[in-house]
């Protein structure tokens, strides 16, 4: 006997839904705590060249300078949460996701932006610089150098319990 799966198999649009469910479910790590921003942060679109209605804001470096939109992209009401994305052969990083209108925001103009620059800014300060690679929808993970420096960015974005000992 020879079973018919033809009429369980699912359509392609459905096989796009699966591919992206499983890709959303390996960005994070469920098991890492997941913190809410803190009260000023905001994704800012970039340039390093100088840009009409542009202010100039250092990197964290110190070394170079970003002109930055003054539009905000998404801001902290629209940031669900971040999370440490943990480290894999050597490169590690930190998860943002975004709120529905938040994501449909940052996919509007992430789309337009490719191959821009998103700055993250605290406080008014620059602390991470991405360069945007393609869309943007529900969320991001940033790269970062070592596990010291995700959870040091983490710190200076999230909403962090301190321990008590």
């Amino acid at each position: 006997m020879v079973d018919d799966w033809s009429g369980m198999m699912p359509d392609s649009k459905t096989w796009v839904w699966l591919s992206m469910a499983v890709l959303l479910a390996a960005c994070g790590h469920p098991g890492e705590p997941a913190y809410p921003p803190g009260p000023d942060v905001q994704f800012h679109l970039g340039t390093f060249e100088a840009r009409s209605g542009y202010r100039l804001a250092e990197l964290p470096s110190g070394v170079h300078a970003i002109h930055l939109d003054p539009n905000i992209v998404v801001g902290t009401r629209d940031i669900a949460y971040v999370r440490d994305g943990g480290c894999l052969d050597g490169a590690c990083s930190v998860d943002f996701r975004f709120s529905p209108e938040g994501g449909k925001r940052m996919l509007r103009v992430s789309e337009a932006a490719i191959g821009r620059q998103m700055a993250i800014v605290v406080d008014g300060k620059v602390v991470s610089v991405a360069d945007i690679s393609g869309p943007i929808r529900d969320g991001l993970r940033l790269s970062t150098t070592s596990e010291e420096e995700s959870q040091a960015l983490i710190r200076q974005i999230a909403v962090v319990p301190q321990h008590v000992d």
